[in-house]
């Protein structure tokens, strides 16, 4: 594959200076017009013309409009979408396929490639003598791909919260151009479960649609959404019970004013929240948000060509309906809002659980598949990890999906070098080397070490058992993570620090957060053994801890889940410290 950068126009016949000796001197406006027409032309990037089939499907309009916004950005160009090519056009670029472009059915009819739904392909055809481009693919989702793949090959980076661009575009062509890319067979499942404020449900629904044009452009095609019968998603009665319980987050509250670590990426504001829940105060006003904001999620990812799975238990049901269960338990989870059913069950589902299964795709329509689990699954990975780069995990299965065959490193190299320059990719492999090993030795270890709940931080503080080594070994993976990506990016170029940037500080968050737990596991020994003056600097030293994990985070935060995980962190952490430190004052008074 051959990588294609702007080729900028020069001036023809440009002459040696004392060409210009007869202009008259007296003429001051006539050398400034020359001099604006000619950094004008070298500016100028090229005229490049993208043709669409007068019906053309929606999501193909969209790979072509994504087409013209990446050559503007990468190269000036000077681009119109129209639905034939102009007279004497210097560089087209056809989107489509043959059944949805007629101009392109005209040129490549006889050498188009037999494509499944999800195969696509970047072609040079000749036009009126010139090379120009074919985009196209099976199907819309597969020439949105197409574009997307086009994309990549000036050096274009999609990641999960943008796109970047190269840092050193080569010269534009649309010559060499042979690429087909057949997909692997299987679904690719793009997952967002976390039920916290962490996760998605913490994000309103125009978050979320900047979110799904990304995944799109990573060529995912399916999200599967992890739903609680808890939330406020779904409404449905059994045997005369009426659901009640509908709420985000088991209903906790994270106030963010005041004495908030790290708080300025609140804005002022008093709570957080999802956006698109705000004020709502009643289980029927969450329900219509929540019915609101999963339709239109549904609607969105649909028009990018992704479809939309649902995962739920259906044993699992909110605490009103415990009384018509022949037997029920506590679930797992840290809220106490839900039962699972123990009824007997001769084969599949019972008759409440059908019931409540099959209000999801009653109200939604528009889900694709439901998967169902018995809940008694523990989906430790969601919080066994404190941080994980989704950005190279995104990148990386995209790119091997269709073949490239990437080994890590290699992934890393083609993700990182183009948006950051030469030399930054090494430190950024090692920093995702010991990412990993932070992730495997905690989930090794302790695979609710991370999970939001009120007493994660405190827990440790009712333990009396020393700390124990493995603390250490993460908190050196972070530091070390930490120094490779601040090295990263001190010789990142401007582009790609964002990038580089927001891990490094990500791993400055991990590293305090450690040192936070390791003084709170410390100061509760101290109080077992009554060393009051020991409790209150290990108490001291947990508070600032944890008060520069937030900042770290705040600093480089840049999405709803990094304010979730602020929050989480104030509430449960920084301020829960707090308040044994004053329990600590009011003792020793």
């Amino acid at each position: 594959m051959q990588s294609h950068f702007t080729n900028r126009g020069k001036l023809g016949g440009v002459r040696r200076r004392s060409d210009f000796s007869c202009v008259s001197l007296a003429a001051p406006a006539g050398i400034l017009l020359l001099l604006s027409i000619a950094s004008a032309a070298l500016a100028a990037g090229p005229r490049v013309d993208i043709v669409i089939g007068e019906k053309a499907p929606a999501l193909e309009r969209r790979a072509a409009e994504d087409v013209a916004t990446d050559l503007k950005k990468v190269y000036e160009a000077d681009v119109k979408i129209v639905t034939a090519a102009p007279e004497g056009a210097e560089y087209v670029i056809f989107v489509g396929s043959p059944e949805t472009n007629e101009p392109t059915k005209k040129l490549i009819a006889e050498n188009w490639p037999t494509l499944a739904k999800q195969d696509h392909v970047l072609r040079t055809i000749k036009h009126h003598g010139k090379s120009a481009l074919f985009v196209g693919g099976g199907s819309p989702v597969a020439a949105y791909w197409a574009a997307s793949e086009y994309a990549h090959s000036l050096g274009i980076r999609s990641l999960l919260y943008a796109d970047l661009y190269p840092v050193a575009p080569k010269p534009f062509t649309l010559g060499g151009y042979d690429m087909l890319l057949k997909c692997r067979p299987g679904e690719s499942a793009w997952p967002e479960i976390d039920p916290f404020p962490t996760g998605y449900t913490s994000w309103g629904l125009n978050d979320q649609k900047q979110r799904l044009r990304q995944l799109a452009r990573l060529k995912q095609n399916t999200v599967l959404l992890g739903i609680h019968c808890w939330q406020p998603f779904v409404d449905f009665e059994i045997d005369g019970i009426k659901k009640q319980t509908g709420v985000l987050w088991y209903g906790w509250q994270f106030p963010v004013s005041g004495d908030t670590a790290g708080r300025a990426p609140f804005k002022g504001a008093k709570l957080f929240e999802n956006p698109d829940f705000a004020g709502k105060a009643t289980y029927e006003e969450r329900l219509d948000a929540g019915k609101d904001w999963l339709s239109g999620f549904i609607k969105e990812a649909n028009s990018l060509g992704l479809a939309v799975d649902v995962q739920t238990s259906p044993m699992e049901f909110p605490k009103e309906f415990a009384p018509i269960l022949a037997g029920s338990a506590p679930t797992s989870e840290p809220g106490d809002l839900a039962v699972r059913s123990l009824e007997k069950r001769a084969k599949g589902l019972t008759a409440h659980e059908r019931l409540h299964s099959g209000a999801y795709k009653t109200i939604f329509p528009g889900i694709h598949a439901m998967w169902l689990n018995d809940g008694s699954g523990d989906d430790f990975w969601l919080y066994g990890s404190l941080l994980f780069d989704h950005n190279y995990s995104a990148y990386e299965s995209s790119r091997n999906r269709f073949g490239a065959g990437l080994e890590q490193e290699s992934a890393c190299k083609e993700l990182v070098t183009p948006i950051c320059g030469d030399g930054v990719d090494g430190s950024v492999f090692k920093a995702e080397l010991q990412i990993d090993d932070v992730n495997r030795i905690t989930v090794k270890n302790d695979k609710q070490f991370n999970r939001p709940s009120p007493d994660m931080i405190l827990k440790h503080y009712s333990n009396f058992d020393p700390p124990p080594e493995w603390w250490s070994q993460v908190r050196a993976n972070y530091l070390g993570a930490m120094n490779d990506l601040y090295r990263a990016n001190s010789r990142a170029r401007e582009g790609g620090r964002s990038y580089t940037l927001y891990l490094a500080r990500r791993c400055e968050f991990g590293y305090e957060y450690m040192n936070c737990v390791e003084a709170t596991r410390k100061a509760g020994i101290a109080k077992s053994k009554k060393d009051t003056a020991e409790q209150r600097a290990q108490l001291e030293k947990a508070v600032e801890s944890m008060n520069a994990a937030c900042s770290a985070l705040a600093a480089v935060a840049r999405d709803q889940s990094d304010r979730g995980m602020i929050a989480v962190c104030n509430e449960f952490g920084y301020k829960a410290l707090q308040k044994e430190m004053e329990k600590l004052d009011a003792e020793e008074k």
